[in-house]
Formats: structure tokens, C-alpha cells, sequence
């Protein structure tokens, strides 16, 4: 089946902006099984907003990325166009299974700010994933909990719902402690009164201990009380 124009208008704004020093330098990070093209973040976004104002439908359309980039394109499509919030999440219904590594997820995640307008049909959306066996599924929305739940309102919600979430796979406990670690820095004293009473493995409190450590914008104070929470007993 031919492409639509809209599809090759892109691939060919991908080549255009093919940068290989930077395909290799992002490949061992990434371990994605799509090819990597090589295009810098910012310009996806761009190229992502300029398809969403022409022809989101007919890219979406296309049934198969390419590469890496256009899985992200796809995402970011979704996140910039001017759809209702309705038709936003059954976009994502349909993308969230093609997830295969951290980028796509993460890039795409930070983009989906107009759902912060119905909180609560998002939340009722990522739930089912927190527990869906899937590594990139669960990632995916524990990592949208951090970039659109921690606010005042769900910040108990979000740390009800991730005493629910696995320590396994790896991209889903380290998504965890991103997440851990980002509630440290934005609510404290929660995430304090959270880790005392967290029944979390071994492997999630170093990876959270260690994000909490490597922010900068995690109070003093609350790293040593975080330190004295999470690390193993035999290391005090």
C-alpha cells in the first residue's frame, strides 16, 4: 500500500536531519530494537507539531514505523494534536503497545500535558498498565504519574497506586525510583512518611536511593533522612 504524503514528507524531514555522531553516541543508551536514525529530540518535536497541524489522521494511519524516531513521532503526534482528550487516549491505547524501550517511552510521556485537563479519565486510563506484566506498558504510565500526578490533589493517589506496582522488570523499578525521586523533590515530608512505611526491594531502594543523591534539587535534609531509610543496615 502506497504511503500517505504526509508519511514521506517525514521520512524524508528525518533524513534530512540525520545527525550519525549522535545516532552513535545515543545507540548503547538506548538498546531499542527499532533503527535509530539519528535525530535530535528537539526537531521530532518540531517536525511532530507541524504533522499534528497538517495530517495527524494520515500519519497514524501509516501501520508501520520505520525506526525508532518515527515510533516517537507517532507518540508526540498524539500529544500535540488538537483532538479532544477522548479521542487523545484511544490514540494511546493503540501506541502504548509499540513502547519497546525508555526514550520512546519517556519522550512521549512528557508531551501528554493536555490530558492534565481530565485528570481523572488519565488516571482511570493508566491504571490497568501499572499492572499489565508488560516492562514498557508499566513504565509508561508510572512515568506519566510523575510528569502529570505530582501535584497536591494525587500525590497520595500516585503513592497509592505505586505500593501496587512490582519490582521487576528493570525499566519498571527504575522508572519507580525516578518517580520516588522526583516526589522527593516536589513533596518531601509524603515521600518521607512513604518510604517508612514501602515495602520496597533491595534493587528499588539503591536505584531510588541513588536518583535521590544525584538531584540536585532534593533538599539536604531530606537526602540524609532518605539515606538513613533506604540504605541497607549493614552500610550505616
Amino acid at each position: 500500500m502506497k504511503e500517505a504524503q504526509v508519511v514521506s514528507i517525514a521520512r524524508q524531514k528525518l533524513a534530512e536531519n540525520c545527525d550519525p555522531a549522535f545516532r552513535e553516541f545515543v545507540k548503547p543508551f538506548i538498546r531499542t530494537p527499532n533503527k535509530i536514525i539519528g535525530v535530535r529530540i528537539p526537531i521530532l518535536h518540531s517536525i511532530a507539531k507541524e504533522i499534528a497541524k497538517t495530517d495527524p489522521e494520515g500519519y497514524l494511519k501509516e501501520r508501520r514505523d520505520q525506526s525508532f524516531e518515527e515510533t516517537i513521532l507517532r507518540g508526540l503526534v498524539i500529544a500535540y494534536n488538537k483532538s479532544d482528550n477522548a479521542w487523545r487516549l484511544k490514540a494511546l491505547k493503540a501506541f502504548i503497545p509499540r513502547v519497546q524501550d525508555w526514550a520512546v517511552c519517556d519522550v512521549v510521556c512528557a508531551a501528554l500535558k493536555p490530558l492534565r485537563k481530565e485528570r481523572e479519565a488519565f488516571l482511570a486510563f493508566l491504571s490497568p498498565y501499572l499492572s499489565s506484566g508488560s516492562e514498557f506498558e508499566t513504565r509508561f504510565a508510572l512515568v506519566s504519574l510523575m510528569d502529570h500526578f505530582l501535584t497536591p490533589e494525587y500525590v497520595g493517589t500516585v503513592f497509592a497506586r505505586i505500593k501496587k506496582v512490582g519490582e521487576t522488570p528493570y525499566y519498571v523499578m527504575m522508572g519507580k525510583a525516578w518517580l520516588i525521586a522526583t516526589a522527593a523533590r516536589k513533596f518531601p515530608k509524603e515521600t518521607v512518611d512513604f518510604l517508612k512505611k514501602a515495602k520496597l526491594g533491595e534493587e528499588t531502594k539503591k536505584a531510588t536511593l541513588r536518583k535521590i543523591r544525584d538531584s540536585r534539587a532534593v533538599m539536604p535534609e531530606v537526602k540524609r533522612i532518605c539515606e538513613m531509610i533506604l540504605k541497607p543496615k549493614e552500610a550505616l
